[in-house]
């Protein structure tokens, strides 16, 4: 895999996006359009990690796994602000909350929301296009339309401004 640095803040990695402050390290693959944002770590040093086309990866969040558990994250996916992934798999089309964690071989149906501060225990399936909300987390209802668009909206800004900072329109400060 071929590596192109711009400036200071930001790795070009086979067509992801990856902020120069982020940890990304083991046996982790990435898909296309992939972005992860400052502080991310993703550690696939146990077992690996495999993340699919368009998944962005939001400041500060956590991706790990069990030993010997691979772990994917699949296409299309919304990994909010410092959350923690540390299960088995999160589906297509997911968008996990901002400080929410999702434990050991928990699994994350396609289309499912798992609200902000939610804490998925160990083992647990959150059924597809479903949302889960509190601790532990529990599937509350089916995902309205209003949540549909808002997670197609922040695929579109993230890939947006993943292209932005890889064209050099946004420079960090102190670089």
């Amino acid at each position: 895999m071929s590596d192109g640095t711009f400036g200071v803040d930001m790795r070009q990695v086979g067509g992801a996006f990856i902020s120069a402050r982020a940890v990304v390290c083991g046996d982790v693959t990435l898909g296309r359009d992939v972005s992860i944002w400052p502080h991310v770590v993703i550690r696939g040093d146990v077992a690996p990690i495999s993340i699919g086309d368009r998944t962005n990866i939001q400041d500060g969040a956590i991706i790990h796994c069990r030993t010997d558990v691979a772990l994917t994250i699949g296409c299309d996916v919304v990994i909010g602000h410092m959350a923690v992934v540390h299960c088995a798999r999160v589906g297509d089309g997911c968008l996990i909350g901002i400080r929410s964690v999702v434990l050991d071989n928990a699994e994350v149906g396609n289309g499912a929301v798992i609200a902000a501060g939610a804490v998925v225990t160990p083992g647990t399936v959150i059924p597809p296009n479903m949302v889960a909300m509190g601790t532990p987390a529990k599937p509350v209802r089916p995902v309205t339309q209003t949540e549909r668009d808002y997670h197609q909206m922040a695929l579109g800004n993230y890939l947006r401004l993943s292209k932005e900072h890889m064209s050099g329109r946004w420079r960090p400060f102190g670089g």
